[in-house]
């Protein structure tokens, strides 16, 4: 897949486009730069507003009638942990690569789902972190 970067020099982007992503690419925090990602994946389209929605009903559906708070095993990962509309983690992994990165180990993926549970409460599926 084509990193942001290398696809904003190859294509036509309107010039506040270009801002926009720029203003995101330069966030050194991982927890802002990866809201800001989702804001702006949100704000594409009004298909992805509708995606964006349905999961975060959904999400919130499962976290209410699951019967475990932390809604699955510790083996479960990122399937009982998080649950991203399309669009936002497409976006997620277009400026940041490596956010779904298999080759990590077992430990570094679970940091990171426990991350992203935190920075997205809306997609969380387990009552408990």
């Amino acid at each position: 897949m084509t990193s942001i970067r290398e696809a904003k020099t190859e294509s036509p982007f309107k010039e506040e486009v270009r801002k926009e992503i720029d203003r995101i690419l330069a966030i050194e925090n991982d927890e802002k730069r990866w809201r800001a990602i989702r804001d702006f994946a949100v704000k594409s389209s009004p298909e992805a507003r509708l995606e964006d929605k349905d999961v975060q009903r959904w999400a919130k559906e499962i976290r209410d009638t699951h019967p475990s708070e932390f809604a699955g095993s510790t083996k479960s990962g990122l399937r009982w942990g998080l649950k991203l509309p399309a669009t936002v983690a497409t976006y997620l992994e277009l400026f940041d690569p490596t956010i779904f990165n298999e080759s990590q180990e077992i430990k570094q993926r679970k940091d990171r789902v426990r991350k992203l549970m935190k920075i997205f409460p809306e997609y969380r599926i387990p009552r408990k972190i």
